[in-house]
């Protein structure tokens, strides 16, 4: 992109990403830009030497920077969500200053260990922790993954003390752990390879038809002497996720981590010293610097987003049921429980109208029938809905909808039409036929 070709009616200037340069040539990346996020490179001409530019502090701290997608709009933000522009940022700030191996003592280094540091603070802060019960991982699955083992692991090194004290008396106990049916695979598929391995016994408690949710008092009915560990998650994926607008990276937080009667943590991998050799491994710095920053965004302006996102999500279901009257299912949305404010799945009802094929059919919405991990399962009821009550043949239509922090009123409009016009295809094909 050339300079004199940049989109000038912006709302903020954040370099992306340092440019190699092959004599005079200048090699840019191929990113389309939104008026939302103007991405500049400067580059002096007589050095390879990148200047940093982010004026984002100047102007609205909210806006992102997403690949525009003309003649569409996106609204698959519990699969993913484009980066915000301060995010994008400081992963760029800390690729080009704070490179170095967190764990040398040299300049660089200490730049990187200074970097994760104000991260690990900024997540600890976001959800009322401390620093030091903050572990970075790669990922949700890996922290799910560590959590699981570590259970494992701390049941049979206080198996004895149990035994002693009479809370076990039986030779042939396994660990149990109580979990429900809605989880997302990276804890499901691990609960089930402990029960095939007979490493643990397993409690999947089903959710209430009333409410969609787990009930307490069925979670405590559950429970053993044996039970080691209880996992359910907060916010079902296909239903309602919290969102961050960060990077693809996770961190763990373990309640008083490496402290009396804290929560027991024990590492998967076995190599360096870092994060305190819970999650050895030369530590992601970029990365873990976007996810800090995104969390200090939730951390200032999440009421603010909250109250975006519910009010565009509650706008596009009155829509939907104005537009098909009588003719479309919200799932999850039942007497009782709450939602996540952006997260709207729902069912067009009719025969032939599964969700699969409605969206293949729309021109311009970008969603999906659930969990992006299950994409490729596109004529499957989810397990999810069926498990909270929803009947197969409504299941088998629904649509997630996932609007965020820059969807707008004007998209759900286009997207409402979009979907008709859609339905009004297939419909018009089967009458044919």
């Amino acid at each position: 992109m050339n300079p004199e070709e940049r989109n000038t009616d912006v709302d903020s200037k954040v370099v992306l990403l340092p440019q190699k340069r092959l004599g005079k040539q200048m090699h840019h990346l191929p990113l389309k830009q939104t008026s939302s996020c103007n991405i500049t490179t400067i580059a002096s001409e007589e050095s390879d030497e990148c200047v940093i530019s982010d004026e984002s502090s100047q102007t609205d701290e909210s806006s992102i920077c997403e690949t525009e997608y003309r003649n569409s709009v996106y609204l698959d933000y519990n699969a993913t969500t484009p980066l915000d522009c301060e995010v994008l940022a400081a992963i760029n700030q800390a690729l080009h200053v704070a490179w170095g191996n967190p764990s040398s003592s040299h300049e660089a280094g200490i730049n990187a260990k200074t970097v994760i540091k104000e991260s690990r603070d900024q997540v600890a802060t976001m959800i009322g922790a401390s620093a030091e019960e903050i572990i970075f991982t790669s990922g949700g699955t890996e922290s799910n993954n560590l959590v699981l083992n570590s259970a494992i692991k701390h049941f049979w090194n206080s198996y004895a003390k149990k035994t002693s004290e009479g809370m076990i008396t039986n030779d042939s106990v396994r660990p149990h752990i109580v979990s429900s049916s809605l989880e997302h695979d990276s804890i499901k598929l691990v609960l089930e390879y402990f029960r095939q391995q007979k490493i643990a016994d397993i409690t999947f408690v089903s959710p209430s038809l009333e409410t969609g949710r787990v009930e307490v008092k069925d979670v405590i009915s559950a429970m053993k002497p044996s039970t080691c560990l209880v996992t359910v998650m907060l916010a079902n994926n296909e239903t309602g996720i919290i969102q961050f607008y960060g990077p693809r990276i996770g961190a763990l937080y373990v309640k008083k981590l490496d402290k009396e009667n804290g929560a027991a943590l024990y590492p998967m991998f076995y190599g360096g010293g870092q994060e305190r050799n819970f999650r050895p491994g030369t530590e992601n710095t970029g990365m873990i610097a976007g996810l800090g920053k995104a969390c200090e965004l939730v951390t200032r302006n999440i009421k603010r987003y909250e109250k975006h996102m519910r009010t565009v999500r509650d706008h596009l279901e009155k829509q939907l049921e104005l537009t098909f009257p009588n003719g479309v299912h919200f799932n999850g949305r039942l007497t009782g429980s709450e939602r996540i404010p952006n997260t709207c799945n729902v069912s067009i009802l009719g025969k032939g109208l599964e969700g699969h094929k409605v969206l293949s059919r729309a021109q311009k919405v970008q969603a999906s029938v659930g969990a992006a991990c299950h994409s490729s399962t596109v004529s499957r009821a989810s397990p999810i809905l069926l498990a909270i009550g929803i009947p197969e043949e409504v299941a088998k239509n629904a649509i997630r909808l996932s609007v965020g922090r820059h969807s707008t009123l004007q998209e759900v409009e286009t997207v409402v039409k979009d979907i008709k016009t859609s339905v009004n295809l297939i419909l018009s094909s089967s009458a044919t036929c």
